[in-house]
């Protein structure tokens, strides 16, 4: 059988996807100074924060990973961030992307998760670890210049704040992107 691999995004309010939304469409216009054939803007993906990175559920696990899934809880809680970074990837050029990192209950939630899946023995395999960055893609593949440009653009509109809506596990696709086989909104 093959390798499934899952990753777990928080999802925000509309506020904040509009914001989100609205940079992205402002990068698509000029989608000429992205870098050929890698950069790209992904107006289809929805906003997100990365809360677990692609993962492999061991042993055809995922029946187990959505009830584990479904009985983990979060608070309904309004996030913030001013802080604007650059990923340097080798394979996708320069990543501008909202920090998340000084929001302590993104930090909660993934501890919880890891907690859980690790007593549960879904995800064990601590090779796959890596370190925690909670974080929301702007855009993909830009040079050094361009993603300068665009985290200055992005400035005017932080600080970007909303509340944490629901939190989606999704299957990945290795051609088609991911899919969302489970969702979980906030407690109240």
């Amino acid at each position: 059988m093959a390798e499934i691999r899952y990753t777990i995004l928080v999802h925000v309010g509309k506020s904040l996807c509009d914001t989100i939304t609205e940079l992205r469409t402002m990068l698509q216009r000029s989608a000429a100074t992205l870098v050929p054939n890698e950069g790209r803007v992904n107006l289809h993906e929805a906003p997100h924060i990365t809360l677990l990175p692609p993962f492999v559920a061991k042993n055809d696990q995922e029946a187990r990973l959505l009830e584990c899934f479904a009985s983990w809880s979060f608070p309904a809680q309004k996030i913030s961030s001013s802080t604007l970074d650059i990923a340097r990837w080798t394979r996708t050029g320069d990543v501008p992307f909202i920090d998340w990192s000084s929001e302590q209950v993104l930090h909660e939630m993934y501890a919880s998760l890891m907690d859980m899946f690790e007593k549960e023995w879904i995800y064990s395999d601590r090779s796959q670890d890596r370190k925690f960055h909670p974080h929301t893609t702007i855009v993909y593949g830009t040079d050094a210049e361009e993603a300068k440009k665009i985290n200055e653009a992005a400035i005017a509109h932080a600080p970007f704040t909303d509340t944490l809506a629901f939190v989606s596990l999704c299957r990945i696709h290795s051609e088609s992107g991911w899919e969302v086989i489970a969702t979980k909104e906030a407690a109240a």
